[in-house]
């Protein structure tokens, strides 16, 4: 079989066609995954800055919680106070009552 001219430049146009569309693959793969790598790192970074707003949203309502439980206990403890402030004055009212003489006592 004998390789003509005509025939030897056809393959080696071929060849520099395969070449370059191998070329244009590598260097989309390689952008592809540049794009992929810049994209994780954005997604990354999102993803962080949720998570400390998160945190920082779980802690705000742990104080809140926190700070709830503090004002109940306190408003609890000062109905308290009133309802013994009250039954004190109420006893003492009647105690100073009773110390007054009546008309028919004298």
């Amino acid at each position: 079989m004998e390789v003509k001219d005509k025939d030897f430049k056809d393959l080696l146009q071929i060849k520099n066609e395969i070449q370059e569309k191998l070329q244009t693959l590598s260097d989309t793969a390689k952008n592809a995954a540049s794009d992929a790598q810049a994209k994780m790192k954005q997604l990354k970074e999102k993803g962080t800055a949720e998570l400390n707003s998160l945190k920082e949203k779980a802690n705000l309502d742990a104080v809140t919680s926190a700070a709830d439980g503090i004002v109940t206990e306190g408003a609890a403890k000062l109905n308290a106070l009133k309802d013994a402030v009250d039954v004190a004055a109420e006893a003492t009212s009647s105690n100073a009552a009773s110390l007054v003489p009546t008309e028919g006592a004298k």
